[in-house]
């Protein structure tokens, strides 16, 4: 076909009318058959207090194909037969290694009791998400702490705090009440700690000191660093990562990637036609998706399953927590990676010179931006396409409704061509970060307990049996390694495959097939370099490689 020959992939009012009928028609189906849900999932039906809405019954069209269902199952039974093999209460820490029979033992697992591991994973762990920059000083127990773990790296909390170099991570939104009733009722504790990092001279980021706030087991706020008792402190940590966990799994994972990319691609099918460029586009990065939220759903997210059994918050209260966060003012807008990392003082190198999520997310961002605008504009070759798109439009409008601040319409090419790199990117890249290494965390109980059984440190010493006393033991380890296990399914469809629509067929937009395969070329080489930059590091980050990197949250 030559580039003169009208394309059938071209936005509606390009099609003629017999066409555009057809179309109409099969949009009309298509809404009939995605139903949004606007109940609750779980917990709370306070109005505004919400999750967005979602798909409560998954046409036949969007079923995992018998292959990837069957890889899922499989992945699956493979944590169930290895729970079958292991059991018994640990009488002593390394006894946690022990606990792998079939599946492999997450990689650095030894590294757990170092501080350095312990803040590595805020910056190149599971969740990179919620560290941030901190420009006030620090008061109360806490300062004590944070003075004398500076004092034995030679430095002042003066001179931290001048050079811009003292962070934080503040977990005291879960102890809301709405959170708490779900551990109080499991019998276990979630604790909304805040922690202090800083990064020295050598450039290294580690932890200063850890707060927990008065609760019903300790009527003063009291805190431990690296110089407290050596228990005391790794309980506190502990206590930090099951905090850590319970945002993670429910904001950072479930709502921001998941739930988001859902609320997308449901409305996509309700106002864009198959064929429509938009469609072609996205559905490459939304394959599975609305599958595996509808599995998750009835499976791990469902009362007394997989994530009741693993972590403090159950599902109700990491869904509490999500329904907070919206509430306080979670924002489309302020989460993108540009004004994310600047909002959280993260985007100087000089500040936070190793951080992984950064140096290679935001590459990556501007890869598919490119990609986008590239692939795009031989359908939207004027402002004018844009405005007088009226699927476009109904699509963006009911996005809206739901997600705070997700543009209601665009004018121009720039801003569309913007708005659907942010749905390509938190798919794809940004749901790696947060995906990529659950079995690397949450696979090994003293990395990342995924619940703890005794309340936070509050005496001056304690001994290795208290510390064995508050870690999942037997049935409550082999549940958190078997969700880490499940929810690590390998990639099927990897980044590097993007662009695989037939709307961009050579047959079809040949500059949008040379657009395909200049991406495919970038994303090759950014996955040479990331090895490359990874080779000697002590605990290589590679869930940002493109390799790694699924094209969508369900693949």
């Amino acid at each position: 076909m030559s580039r003169s020959t009208p394309s059938p992939f071209r936005v509606p009012q390009r099609c003629p009318p017999d066409r555009r009928n057809a179309r109409d028609a099969t949009i009309a189906a298509q809404r009939l058959l995605y139903l949004l849900r606007t109940d609750d999932l779980a917990g709370d039906p306070e109005e505004g207090f919400r999750l967005p809405p979602y798909l409560p019954t998954l046409p036949k069209q969007e079923n995992f194909t018998l292959q990837k269902l069957a890889d899922l199952l499989g992945h699956k039974t493979q944590g169930q037969i290895n729970g079958l093999l292991v059991s018994g209460r640990a009488r002593r820490l390394a006894d946690y290694d022990k606990l792998y029979r079939i599946l492999p033992i997450p990689d650095h697992a030894g590294l757990w009791r170092s501080d350095e591991a312990f803040a590595r994973q805020r910056v190149a762990g599971v969740n990179p998400m919620h560290l941030r920059a901190r420009d006030q000083d620090v008061a109360g127990p806490l300062a004590d702490v944070v003075k004398a773990s500076l004092e034995k790296h030679g430095m002042t909390l003066a001179q931290v705090l001048d050079r811009g170099r003292l962070f934080e991570t503040d977990y005291t939104i879960l102890d809301d009440p709405r959170i708490q009733k779900y551990p109080r009722a499991s019998r276990r504790y979630l604790a909304a700690p805040r922690c202090i990092f800083f990064v020295g001279p050598d450039d290294v980021l580690r932890p200063a000191g850890i707060s927990f706030p008065k609760d019903a087991d300790c009527a003063d706020e009291r805190a431990y660093g690296p110089e407290s008792d050596p228990w005391a402190w790794t309980i506190a940590k502990w206590h930090a990562q099951t905090a850590d966990g319970a945002l993670h799994e429910g904001f950072y994972h479930l709502f921001e990637t998941h739930m988001v990319t859902e609320l997308v691609a449901i409305c996509v099918a309700r106002h864009l036609h198959v064929d429509h460029p938009i469609t072609q586009l996205l559905r490459p990065h939304t394959e599975f998706n609305l599958a595996i939220d509808v599995l998750a759903r009835s499976d791990m997210l469902a009362p007394g399953k997989a994530i009741d059994q693993a972590l403090a918050s159950g599902s109700g209260g990491a869904l509490n927590a999500v329904r907070l966060a919206i509430s306080d003012g979670w924002s489309w807008r302020e989460r993108r990676i540009q004004v994310d990392l600047k909002a959280r003082g993260l985007d100087d190198p000089k500040r936070l010179p190793h951080y992984p999520y950064r140096a290679y997310g935001l590459p990556l961002h501007e890869i598919v931006s490119t990609y986008v605008s590239e692939v795009m504009s031989p359908f939207y070759r004027s402002e004018a396409d844009v405005s007088g798109d009226t699927e476009l439009a109904g699509w963006l409008e009911e996005v809206a409704l739901h997600l705070h601040d997700f543009p209601a319409s665009v004018a121009t090419r720039a801003e569309l061509f913007a708005m659907l790199t942010e749905v390509i990117y938190r798919a794809s890249v940004q749901h790696a970060a947060v995906n990529n290494g659950q079995f690397d965390a949450y696979g090994h109980v003293p990395t990342a307990p995924g619940a703890m059984f005794t309340p936070p440190p509050s005496r001056a010493t304690y001994t290795e049996q208290d510390a064995l006393a508050s870690l999942p033991q037997g049935a409550a380890a082999v549940a958190q390694i078997g969700m880490a296990w499940t929810l690590s399914e390998p990639t099927h469809y990897g980044l590097l495959g993007i662009g695989d629509a037939p709307a961009f067929d050579a047959a079809f937009e040949p500059d949008a097939r040379d657009a395909v395969a200049t991406v495919r070329r970038r994303l090759a080489t950014f996955s040479r370099q990331v090895v490359l930059n990874e080779r000697d590091a002590e605990v290589p980050y590679l869930y940002l490689d493109p390799r790694n990197i699924e094209r969508s949250t369900g693949t």
